[in-house]
């Protein structure tokens, strides 16, 4: 297991399952007296540069689980799956897998995570589990029945950060019930902890979906609806700002973010003394970008990945969003200059929640400091800020824009 990457997936997933010593991954030699073999799994395209984990099954099944969704992909990657396609009948055929996950037979303690899932749900599951490298990465599982069909999608804590995540998710998707505004959202299959931390199973999207990837594949009457509105008024007043006015001092305490962390409080201290009237949105998407959505056979949004939605939030911050990364990409080289031109794209959905001008530029700041304070999280919980991919001169350039606008809401 040489890939870094795939060793952090193994930890994330089974670490605490392995260390209870109820559980073990072998990598070589036979199954010995008092372990069990519970699941088999190969590595794609290699152990040495992991994407992806894949739970054997027979061919066919592989065949059929490994090509649901291809809708969601873009063409080169749709290649690239039906060459994995090929692999993963050719590794099943004959050749060792490259772990196995084994339970020791005198264990009468919980399940590992997988087999507690499947419980949960009441049916048997195959998993396919990404390999992620982001600074938030947690285990995540697209869950398969014997035959191949979707059954779920699986996300697992491992850590507090990562149990935040789940739990925003878990409570959002269960608040919202399938539907929010003109988009669909996945339903809540199962929800739960195992080994001390917090997994949630979605429902399957439905077939046939199809990727978004253009700026104008969410419309200003989707942009506008992600939240019902709740009031006008002064952005003090927002719980969202609130909250991350009190997040920014906390995050002071550590000193690889703390220089950032008090110009953040300070900005944030800024933009609460304004009294422009905004629209204040029940809550938020917070992370609406192509990756994250797709529209059904019958022309429906559908919306996943609920995990940075917060509460009581400005309105506008989820087309600014969307502007950003489904013009810039994942990774903007200049993510300021980005949300600049996001906010001109997004001035029809602004005039659409009745904004007035100045009421734009405090949403355009209260979007540039969220940023920065998931930044500075992020950073903070892995001590320093190499695994961002927003890293500390985005947070500068970031803060400095978003005085610009408070400013300028201010004229």
């Amino acid at each position: 297991m040489g890939d870094p990457a795939l060793a952090n997936t193994l930890r994330q997933l089974w670490g605490a399952a392995v260390e209870s010593g109820d559980v073990r991954i072998r990598t070589t030699g036979r199954a010995t007296p008092g372990w069990e073999p519970v699941r088999h799994f190969d590595v794609f395209p290699s152990t040495s540069r992991a994407r992806m984990i894949m739970e054997r099954g027979r061919s066919a099944t592989t065949a059929k689980a490994l090509l649901a969704y291809q809708g969601l992909r873009p063409r080169r990657l749709q290649a690239a799956r039906l060459a994995t396609t090929a692999a993963a009948g050719a590794r099943a055929a004959g050749g060792r897998p490259a772990f196995v996950l084994e339970h020791a037979t005198r264990a009468a303690g919980a399940p590992e995570p997988l087999t507690a899932v499947g419980e949960r749900l009441g049916r048997p599951v195959l998993a396919h589990v990404g390999v992620r490298t982001g600074a938030n990465a947690k285990a995540t599982a697209q869950l398969f029945s014997p035959s191949g069909t979707p059954v779920g999608y699986a996300k697992f804590a491992w850590n507090p950060l990562t149990s935040g995540y789940v739990l925003t998710e878990a409570d959002r998707l269960q608040e919202l019930d399938g539907r929010t505004g003109g988009m669909r959202v996945p339903r809540v299959l199962a929800r739960g902890e195992t080994f001390g931390h917090p997994y949630l199973v979605t429902a399957p999207l439905p077939r046939g979906v199809r990727r978004l990837s253009r700026p104008e594949d969410l419309g200003v009457a989707e942009l506008a609806t992600v939240s019902p509105l709740d009031r006008r008024a002064p952005a003090h007043t927002s719980g969202a700002l609130l909250g991350m006015r009190e997040h920014a001092e906390q995050l002071r305490q550590h000193a690889v973010v703390r220089d950032a962390a008090a110009a953040l409080a300070q900005t944030v201290g800024g933009l609460m003394g304004l009294e422009v009237n905004v629209p204040i949105a029940r809550f938020d998407h917070g992370d609406l970008v192509p990756w994250n959505t797709c529209r059904s056979r019958e022309g429906e949004v559908w919306a996943w990945d609920w995990e940075s939605s917060i509460t009581d939030v400005v309105a506008g911050t989820d087309a600014l969003h969307w502007f950003v990364h489904s013009v810039h990409g994942p990774s903007p080289s200049d993510l300021a200059a980005a949300t600049t031109d996001a906010f001109t794209r997004a001035a029809p959905t602004f005039h659409a929640l009745g904004m007035t001008p100045a009421a734009q530029h405090v949403a355009t700041a209260a979007f540039a400091l969220a940023t920065v304070e998931r930044a500075c999280a992020l950073a903070a919980s892995h001590d320093t800020w190499s695994r961002n991919r927003i890293g500390a001169d985005d947070v500068a350039r970031l803060l400095t824009l978003a005085q610009h606008h408070i400013d300028s809401a201010a004229r």
